[in-house]
């Protein structure tokens, strides 16, 4: 969720933008080119899945990451000074709440669990708006040439393949782990940022 949001105001504020401007109207033939791409690289239900499991795996092991950190460097994200950072011992996160609430874990595995199936239905009311985004951007960045190349690359037994897991690809474990590696790191830069 940290990572996204910067995303997310940026396409904000692309939206906005776009719409202060009058977009020019897209060529039928290469909108139609582009909508083929779309259907490929973000198949039906493709947002609803990617929530499931971005708020199961991927959340989870964020949390851990967080749950690993000493309290102290948390503390100090959160603008604690360094007067009352010093008094602090290594105690991590999980080691704290396992004392303070015993079931934590399994309270936040539930909740993410309920959360992900909400999320995924909440997402797949949004996917055709998400869908006509992706194809007036696939239109704008790719030449009716190009969008029937590609559409000709979908329709081979590697294109095919490629398409269905293209998105859900980021939502991979291996991709999760090695992304997890970088939460730390982001975590202790943050208070930097912030400022």
């Amino acid at each position: 969720i940290l990572a996204l949001s910067p995303l997310a105001a940026q396409a904000q504020d692309a939206a906005t933008t776009s719409s202060a401007a009058s977009p020019a109207a897209i060529d039928p033939i290469r909108l139609e080119a582009a909508r083929a791409v779309v259907e490929k690289v973000f198949p039906a239900g493709s947002y609803g899945r990617m929530m499931e499991q971005a708020m199961g795996g991927a959340t989870q092991m964020a949390l851990d990451s967080v749950g690993k950190m000493p309290l102290r460097d948390l503390a100090g994200m959160g603008g604690l000074s360094q007067d009352k950072l010093q008094g602090m011992g290594e105690g991590t996160l999980a080691e704290i709440m396992a004392i303070y609430d015993p079931a934590y874990q399994q309270r936040m595995q539930r909740t993410m669990q309920v959360m992900g199936t909400e999320m995924s239905a909440l997402f797949t009311q949004f996917e055709p708006a998400m869908r006509d985004g992706l194809q007036q951007a696939y239109a704008k960045r790719f030449s009716t040439a190009q969008l029937v190349e590609i559409n000709r690359f979908f329709k081979t037994e590697a294109g095919a393949a490629f398409g269905e897991q293209a998105l859900m690809i980021w939502m991979d474990p291996d991709v999760m782990k090695s992304m997890q590696t970088a939460m730390p790191a982001i975590m202790k830069a943050m208070p930097e940022i912030m400022q």
